[in-house]
């Protein structure tokens, strides 16, 4: 036998160790592996509610924008007066903020 310290092993000792070091990398390899699943899960269901909550921003946004464009159409808050209806002025201000509260 050589001076090795496999050399100095039983054939015997040397192949069980071996199968112990196999047995533990197939074991390691699965652990990666069901982590890495489970990370990719995780991001995934992540990504789509993210992307679901931007939809809602963008819908809530497009809605923000009508009424704006509704308010700038809008004669009666835009013409040039001595006195404005404040009452007409306030309605229209409500509602932007109604909408722009909305998704709080």
């Amino acid at each position: 036998m050589s001076d090795t310290p496999l050399g100095r092993l039983r054939p015997e000792i040397v192949v069980e160790e071996f199968s112990k070091l196999e047995a533990e990398i197939a074991r390691l390899r699965e652990d990666v592996a069901n982590r890495t699943s489970d990370k990719v899960l995780e991001l995934l269901a992540r990504n789509y509610a993210l992307t679901a909550h931007a939809y809602r921003l963008r819908d809530h946004l497009s809605a923000i924008r009508r009424v704006v464009d509704e308010q700038a159409a809008d004669a009666g808050l835009w013409f040039v007066a001595d006195i404005v209806t404040e009452s007409h002025l306030q309605a229209a201000l409500r509602r932007l903020h109604g909408v722009i509260e909305a998704e709080k």
